[in-house]
């Protein structure tokens, strides 16, 4: 692991812990259990997302994952969006996607990860589920243009 990357995650975990203990609750699952268990793993691939979308047909794996992705939290629900996305996977995973599979890509907007984000979003924020697509197909929309992305295919 770089330097760089450790102290990302160093600088995550300890933000997680600020939070929790300004929530009342010190100890949270990942604390306890002493693992990254509870945490999500960013699809470095994208068939890992594809396995990891279809681990999500397990009811308890969907539940687990929900709760982490309501713990990423955001100044609002576009922002929330955009860390939910990061979390799991790469800009150039999310290159190859986008909300109605259009153009040979995979359609987000099918997905159990995004079925659980917009689950999320409409319970935590009060947005409608128009809102939530409409800002998951503009952060998908500018994945290739981001770091690692890709970059355009002409």
């Amino acid at each position: 692991m770089s330097e760089e990357r450790f102290q990302r995650r160093v600088i995550y975990l300890l933000t997680e812990i600020r939070d929790n203990v300004k929530k009342g609750n010190p100890f949270n699952s990942i604390v306890q259990s002493g693992s990254d268990d509870n945490t999500l793993d960013q699809n470095l691939t994208l068939e890992d997302f594809k396995d990891f979308n279809l681990s999500l047909n397990v009811k308890k794996d969907y539940d687990i994952c929900k709760s982490i992705v309501a713990q990423i939290g955001g100044n609002d629900y576009k922002d929330h969006i955009k860390k939910a996305m990061q979390r799991c996977m790469t800009n150039k995973v999310m290159s190859y996607m986008n909300i109605s599979g259009k153009k040979n890509k995979y359609a987000f907007g099918g997905s159990n990860y995004f079925k659980l984000v917009k689950e999320v979003m409409m319970r935590n924020y009060n947005v409608t589920e128009n809102q939530v697509v409409e800002a998951t197909a503009n952060y998908l929309k500018w994945a290739p243009e981001r770091k690692d992305g890709g970059g355009r295919k002409k």
